[in-house]
């Protein structure tokens, strides 16, 4: 994922590599936590993260997963373990015999598609089999839950590298990737891990920077061999996105803020430190003009056309919004600090 080299990540390459890790960076319950703590462990502000710091990105977020499936993985352990034994000290211990079955069970309760090919069920015998080779006799609930952390991130890499290998084929640059994978998750609000046509449609758009019609939505969906009717999965969106990069992604159709729905307009607004209260209640003809004054940028510009960084979708126009709104903070901050030594002295 350091695709130049250089011994660091910026975030996009951190986000694309949390994806392959089985954490949802791009998806709205999540995206703020992880930029939170992208920033939090870049000790020198520059947006990038060494190795020594995304280990320790990757170790706080192995926790945060943990505590969040906690009280599932319990209720799930509780519901499949033995009955409690007495250990060579007489003390009472919960231990828990497993087999492949039991695990597919177990996933299957976390929300986790089992597959018919059987590769979800290769992928777990695997990580159970090297599980064993540490681990002898009866499992205890904290090995259980490392278990499962194992095999969620197996599985994640496993459809990850499937996606880069897809994206490989269809001669897609991993920034590409990373636009597309973000609309997919943004608007995979049931976490189907599939999209609706009208779902599609918005992504589509949100890429494009301008209106998509239905007629042109009709005629990608065709192209590529795919029904209407159809939910698009994460594979047959990015075959739908290469059509339509060649069709309608074009640096002659201009990007301007008019071209952004008021929703992302208004996350746009949420990266700097108003309260959503107001961000609600700003009028819609307005949210163009309040995101151009706090990210600096002109009204009516072509954002695709702007120096030194172009913004091409909305989806780097969230970025941009988010990296204004951390320099602003950084430059209050310094400014309060030099003001505090000022007093001081």
């Amino acid at each position: 994922y350091d695709a130049n080299s250089n011994g660091f990540l910026d975030g996009d390459e951190v986000k694309q590599m949390l994806k392959h890790l089985g954490f949802e960076p791009y998806r709205d319950s999540s995206s703020k936590v992880v930029n939170a703590l992208i920033a939090e462990f870049d000790d020198n502000r520059d947006e990038m993260l060494s190795f020594c710091e995304f280990l320790m990105l990757m170790k706080r977020i192995r926790g945060l997963q943990r505590s969040e499936r906690r009280q599932l993985l319990e209720k799930v352990f509780k519901t499949h373990m033995h009955s409690p034994k007495r250990s060579s000290l007489g003390q009472r211990e919960t231990t828990y015999d497993l087999d492949t079955r039991t695990i597919l069970s177990v996933l299957v309760e976390l929300g986790v598609q089992v597959d018919k090919a059987g590769s979800t069920e290769a992928v777990a015998k695997r990580a159970l089999e090297d599980f064993e080779m540490e681990y002898f006799g009866d499992v205890r609930f904290a090995e259980f839950e490392r278990l499962i952390q194992r095999i969620l991130e197996a599985l994640a890499s496993r459809i990850a590298e499937q996606c880069g290998n897809e994206a490989s084929d269809l001669g897609l640059a991993k920034e590409a990737v990373a636009n597309y994978q973000w609309a997919f998750d943004q608007l995979d609000t049931d976490c189907s891990n599939s999209l609706s046509f009208s779902e599609s449609w918005e992504a589509v758009q949100m890429n494009a920077g301008r209106t998509i019609t239905e007629g042109e939505m009709v005629a990608l969906y065709r192209e590529v061999g795919i029904d209407i009717e159809d939910d698009l999965d994460i594979f047959n969106f990015m075959r739908l996105m290469k059509s339509a990069t060649e069709q309608i992604f074009r640096v002659e159709h201009e990007f301007k803020l008019d071209d952004v729905s008021p929703k992302r307009l208004r996350e746009c607004l949420m990266c700097f430190p108003l309260s959503k209260s107001f961000v609600v209640c700003v009028a819609e003809d307005e949210l163009a003009e309040m995101v151009a004054s706090y990210c600096d940028i002109p009204r009516d510009a072509n954002l695709k056309t702007l120096a030194p960084a172009p913004i091409i979708n909305v989806r780097q126009l969230l970025e941009h919004a988010r990296r204004k709104a951390s320099a602003d903070h950084a430059v209050e901050a310094a400014i309060d600090g030099n003001h505090d030594q000022v007093e001081w002295g």
